[in-house]
């Protein structure tokens, strides 16, 4: 399993992984030996150490944070990496304006028109968050305040490679 994030959250993953996982091998990207680990953690500007086919890659609400050119930068990873039947599941925000005043859409992701999707909806489960400061007191109980997020998207679906995907915005080939 390779987790790519932003090197401060990341050390807290491997943390939490190594702690859950202690008979396993955890290794950085570079490290020798990374290719025979269970856990291979990689900062997301090293992105491009990452070889091989992948088989299933998930993002879960960290696309929202990123520009378009970023997004773009994954997706052509993705592609490029992505095995014959490889699944991606991308669940993050619908809309989102950037502190700089950009503007990222889920709809206007780099998606493929020969990307097959198998579910594209709004995230039933992923909308709402707990708060447990400032909670309410309910018959001495401490009872959280919930924070619903702004709509959230999932798609699942078989991605096609970047070969696919290219001869897909294309358009159909004529033979002569």
């Amino acid at each position: 399993m390779v987790l790519v994030d932003i090197g401060k959250t990341l050390l807290f993953q491997a943390v939490s992984c190594q702690r859950a996982h202690p008979g396993c091998v955890h290794a950085g990207v570079g490290d020798a030996g990374a290719s025979e680990a269970a856990f291979v953690y990689c900062p997301a500007e090293d992105l491009d150490q990452i070889g091989g086919a992948f088989d299933l890659a998930t993002n879960v609400g960290s696309m929202q944070e990123m520009n378009h050119a970023t997004i773009a930068r994954y997706f052509r990873f993705l592609r490029r990496h992505a095995g014959p039947e490889a699944l991606f599941y991308c669940c993050n925000r619908e809309h989102k304006r950037l502190l700089g005043g950009e503007v990222v859409e889920f709809t206007r992701y780099p998606w493929s028109p020969a990307d097959r999707h198998l579910v594209d909806e709004r995230c039933p489960w992923y909308g709402y968050q707990l708060l447990t400061r400032r909670s309410s007191r309910l018959f001495g109980l401490e009872v959280p305040r919930v924070k619903r997020y702004q709509p959230i998207r999932h798609r699942r679906l078989r991605m096609a490679s970047w070969v696919r995907a290219l001869s897909a915005r294309a358009g159909p080939q004529v033979a002569p």
